[in-house]
């Protein structure tokens, strides 16, 4: 179950960016979505392996 935190927390990142984005091109929004959910997933994902390291 904690292997799909990540991938939740960057789509529901990357779905509010996407909304509060909605004054730019639709082509430009979706890079936008895909970049906010890459780099969010990365980060929650390596944040979590660093956490779980630690105990």
């Amino acid at each position: 179950m904690l292997r799909y935190i990540p991938g939740l927390v960057g789509a529901v990142a990357a779905m509010v960016s996407f909304s509060l984005l909605s004054v730019l091109d639709f082509s430009l929004r979706i890079l936008v979505f895909f970049a906010v959910y890459l780099v969010v997933t990365i980060l929650v994902d390596k944040s979590m392996v660093r956490y779980g390291g630690k105990h």
